[in-house]
């Protein structure tokens, strides 16, 4: 029987039961839910037109369901070797093989693929061969290089240098890049080059209007599908089953539910805090002429990734002491969910005090809101059916007799509004 939990209690940590037929463990998942609480239990099917079956009934409409969560497993960080970043923030591991014509060929090692994984080169944000010599935080300049406009492609060398120009060709047999410039056409081993970022000019969006899944598997790779299903006849429980589907960039893809963590339902009844424009965001520094602190979205203040607890996140917003963000509700939404907590990395050492507010007045958040570099990251969920306005509120904290400030970097992971 699947057993029930209220999302702001739900703590995803746990072992599944076995099969007696293969004595290999089934994988169990919280699946979360717009109309009930999280249950966790084995997923049976998931069906073309999204319906999610579980090991006991009910089952699910794709309308209901808001993510599935494989319980265990931390969810993992970005992938840091060879991969692929898309322009709507998919990030692929593997190896370039190719480059014909404008579509990039990819080999992808988890998935099982029966014909070459390709990519439209319109979809392709930064293609990461190496780490640039000396480099200390490759997470940082990725989210930097990420973040810039550019009107050309953008070659950058291990040892440095940068080529600007149109990208060529990717020559998987020989290992050789060639891209043009104005200087002429430039030919250099792929081993000396450690990313390429393309022209943003000629970028195409790839977030549909309609929902979608997005995949994150155990080796960090996050992987956008318009479609996706259970093989046919094959149930999701004890085996070496697969899921089968379209991504975003019309590639049919295989992939192994041993190594599947997590399905998101985008554009369904969720709406991320980070893919809203905020009302207002006010900062107000610990001194005079202290830095300012800007909202980050989608990664924390310190210019990295979500961290809390062991696992990166996707989405979320990142804010520092002492600042608040307020976003128009206009009675659209019933609850607001998040996790919350001192980024893991940046955050050592903060002390700081977090409010939520409903048109101006305090919600209760099951504790007095103060978050030590010490403490477990909170989930939270706030009821706002038929409110105007949310506010989020960072603050100072207190340690000791004095106020604290120093490493407070807050991570709001998974900021979401349920409709």
């Amino acid at each position: 029987m699947a057993l029930m939990l209220p999302l702001a209690l739900l703590v995803p940590w746990g072992v599944g039961p076995r099969s007696a037929a293969r004595d290999v463990a089934i994988p169990m998942y919280a699946v979360s839910r717009a109309d009930g609480p999280v249950l966790l239990d084995a997923i049976r099917e998931i069906k073309a037109d999204g319906t999610v079956v579980l090991g006991k009934p009910p089952d699910f409409s794709s309308d209901q369901v808001i993510s599935l969560r494989r319980l265990g497993p931390a969810r993992p960080a970005f992938p840091s070797g060879p991969h692929v970043i898309l322009v709507n923030g998919d990030r692929l591991t593997g190896y370039v093989t190719g480059l014909t014509g404008e579509r990039l060929e990819l080999h992808q090692p988890r998935f099982r693929n029966k014909r070459p994984f390709t990519i439209p080169l319109s979809a392709v944000a930064l293609l990461w061969f190496h780490d640039p010599a000396g480099l200390e935080e490759p997470e940082r300049l990725r989210r930097q290089v990420l973040a810039q406009r550019r009107t050309r492609d953008v070659l950058w060398l291990r040892n440095g240098d940068r080529i600007e120009g149109t990208l060529e060709s990717i020559d998987g047999a020989t290992g050789t890049v060639m891209v043009s410039s104005e200087s002429g056409t430039v030919r250099l081993d792929r081993d000396q080059v450690a990313f390429i970022a393309l022209n943003s000019e000629l970028a195409q969006n790839l977030r549909p209007d309609k929902p979608y899944w997005l995949a994150v598997l155990a080796d960090g790779s996050r992987v956008s599908f318009a479609s996706l299903r259970s093989d046919e006849g094959q149930a999701l429980v004890g085996g070496d089953q697969s899921l089968v589907g379209q991504t975003l960039t019309g590639s049919a893809v295989e992939v192994p539910v041993s190594t599947l963590l997590a399905l998101e339902r985008y554009n369904g009844r969720a709406v991320f805090l980070s893919d809203l424009q905020p009302r207002a965001y006010e900062f107000r520094p610990f001194n005079d002429g202290g830095p300012s602190w800007p909202l980050v979205r989608d990664g924390s203040v310190g210019g990295r990734e979500l961290r809390l607890g062991g696992s990166v996140y996707e989405k979320g917003l990142g804010l520092h002491s002492q600042s608040r963000v307020t976003y128009d509700l206009n009675g659209t939404y019933r609850f607001f969910e998040a996790v919350v907590g001192l980024d893991e990395q940046t955050g050592r050492g903060g002390c700081a005090r977090i409010q939520v507010l409903v048109d101006g007045q305090p919600r209760d958040l099951g504790f007095d809101g103060t978050i030590g570099h010490e403490d477990t990251p909170r989930p939270i969920q706030v009821r706002v059916a038929g409110a105007r306005e949310l506010t989020l509120v960072v603050d100072f904290g207190v340690r000791g007799r004095f106020l604290w400030d120093a490493h407070n970097h807050v991570n709001w992971a998974d900021a979401r509004l349920i409709r």
